[in-house]
């Protein structure tokens, strides 16, 4: 899911997941994807068209409620 004001998109393993794109206030926007154990490919895409800049990456955890995406589970190409 994300949370934003103006656009943000969330791609997982090339396939597009949340779409909150275009110009609006915040916008809570959720999707799902069903991810086996391992690594994913996560791309993150947000814009600010002005006036209020907010970008919230969240994820519901198995078995826990929604909430911000740790960095302890991400990682990236060196």
């Amino acid at each position: 899911a994300t949370k934003s004001d103006d656009g943000s998109v969330v791609y997982i393993n090339g396939n597009l997941v949340v779409d909150n794109d275009d110009l609006h206030a915040m916008r809570h926007i959720s999707g799902i994807a069903s991810l086996d154990e391992g690594f994913h490919h996560v791309r993150v895409k947000y814009f600010d068209g002005g006036g209020g800049a907010v970008m919230e990456f969240l994820w519901t955890p198995p078995g826990g409620s929604e909430s911000l995406v740790p960095v302890q589970v991400l990682f990236h190409k060196k």
